[in-house]
């Protein structure tokens, strides 16, 4: 196992070498100070990533000279590791297939790192595709991007590697499968300009830009989950919404779909059920087909109600 690092540090194993090799044994420990273990440029670090007010940490990869410390990859996004974990260097070997799909999942929320239900998926025709995501099997449904790339001739193209501009040298980037669906790159300076540093990352490109429109599809949660519906804000990035009667899932995640808010049961006999409840009309949704709903063709807007007003689970579309 050859890993590069720049500083001393490592608890309870053999010290890190500036600029060397890591040496077997060594370990890195989960803590406020903990080490890490550098690159030989020193633009990237390998260690415990803290999360934000928690005592839980990440095991990623980040940008080690920037301010933010932005997170380049990790691995336990599901199972986060508590304050005191060790990682230590051992010597492991594994082979893997060229034909394996490669893929990359969304995190499932801003600061929820676990697996979130949107997909990058670079697949065996060549194709680079995006797709919502059955969880927590993993299973694809429809892809609401594809690269167009089946089939091509070109010699820079073979469909086992996403290359992104390699002449920029002055400048970080950042492929980043947002919690929204949308595959973005970001840009970062890499040194200071009139000695000051740039505190954030500016946008290069996305994919989609119009990400409550692109996906679809008949089946899957589509951009916000079930019960819901998607509107883009001034930025381009999508906002759920919630059907009239239903509310969030989960408050702290508005992208896992709606709830039923509790029915209220009545007597049929009842005469005044106008007076029971209200009708809304939302303009502009796009709500596709499904075997949870019965179709009723032919009916004119007051029939459609009429009928909707009689049937407590009723939802008209």
């Amino acid at each position: 196992m050859k890993i590069f690092a720049e500083e001393g540090g490592g608890d309870g194993g053999k010290q890190e070498r500036k600029s060397g090799n890591i040496t077997l044994g060594s370990s890195l420990v989960a803590s406020v100070n903990s080490p890490a273990w550098r690159s030989p440029s020193g633009d990237f670090a390998f260690g415990f990533h803290r999360i934000e007010g928690q005592k839980l940490y990440l095991l990623g990869i980040w940008f080690d000279k920037i301010r933010s410390k932005t997170l380049a990859w990790y691995a336990n996004g599901d199972e986060l590791a508590p304050e005191g974990s060790k990682l230590r260097a051992k010597n492991r070997w594994s082979a893997h297939s060229r034909d394996t799909e490669k893929s990359l999942s969304s995190r499932t929320a801003e600061n929820n790192f676990s697996r979130g239900h949107f997909g990058l998926r670079l697949i065996r025709d060549c194709n680079l595709v995006l797709n919502t995501i059955a969880l927590p099997k993993g299973n694809a449904y429809e892809a609401y991007f594809w690269s167009n790339t089946i089939g091509t001739k070109s010699p820079n193209v073979t469909g086992n590697r996403l290359i992104f501009n390699k002449s920029a040298r002055n400048y970080y980037y950042s492929a980043i499968l947002e919690y929204d669906g949308v595959f973005t790159q970001y840009a970062h300076l890499k040194a200071s300009r009139n000695g000051k540093w740039e505190e954030r990352w500016s946008r290069v490109w996305s994919k989609q830009d119009d990400i409550c429109s692109a996906i679809q599809g008949q089946f899957g949660l589509g951009t916000c989950g079930f019960n819901s519906y998607c509107m883009l804000v001034s930025n381009g990035r999508p906002n759920c919404k919630c059907l009239p009667g239903f509310n969030f899932s989960d408050p702290s995640n508005e992208f896992k779909g709606c709830e039923c808010d509790p029915i209220q049961r009545f007597n049929l006999d009842d005469t005044n059920l106008q007076d029971l409840y209200d009708m809304y009309t939302i303009d502009n949704i796009f709500w596709p087909n499904s075997s949870n709903y019965e179709e009723l063709q032919f009916f004119n807007q007051d029939e459609f109600w009429n009928s909707c007003l009689f049937d407590s689970n009723c939802v008209v579309q």
